[in-house]
């Protein structure tokens, strides 16, 4: 067997370096007071870990750069706490809302978060995602309207805004 491309000093551990979660282009980086929280946890858990590693010689370059990344996302972000006292819907808000369209409409809690506290499968969505554009703004009883996948659009109904900012229950 020819040997000509094999590189025997080829290493395939190099560590990836996961991207965060995209903000758009021009818009404010909103958290919560948990998202806050949150993305100090991580910092803290990453240079625990270079130091770490730092103290077991291992290398520490994607560690760096995860950190370079996240500094950057907190030093932008902008912890914002709702009112909520007009009945409108607004960043850091936990709705109730109706899926429509189906046999019978479900009811599904959402929590409106910023980019990196946001986790669909538990009911925390982006405000930048189509959802959380969509639900910003509305009121109770308000049919919002999202454009899905080939052209089927989807439609939510605000049932209730069950709680603003970080309530303990807010997104399940």
């Amino acid at each position: 067997m020819s040997r000509a491309f094999v590189k025997e000093d080829a290493r395939s551990d190099a560590e990836l370096v996961p991207a965060r979660a995209p903000l758009p282009e021009g818009v404010e980086n909103l958290v919560t007071e948990r998202g806050w929280r949150l993305l100090h946890e991580e910092r803290d858990a990453l240079r625990a870990e270079r130091q770490r590693r730092d103290a077991a010689g291992a290398p520490v370059d994607a560690l760096e750069e995860r950190l370079a990344a996240l500094q950057v996302r907190i030093a932008s972000a902008r912890v914002l706490r709702p009112d909520g006292r007009d009945g409108v819907v607004r960043f850091g808000a936990t709705v109730d809302v109706d899926v429509l369209g189906g046999r019978a409409p479900a009811t599904q809690r959402l929590t409106l978060v910023g980019v990196d506290e946001a986790d669909p499968p538990s009911g925390r969505v982006a405000f930048v995602s189509p959802i959380g554009r969509a639900l910003i703004g509305a009121r109770v009883g308000e049919v919002v309207t999202i454009d899905g996948a080939g052209g089927v659009a989807r439609r939510w109904r605000v049932r209730a805004i069950v709680a603003t900012g970080d309530a303990p229950d807010a997104g399940r």
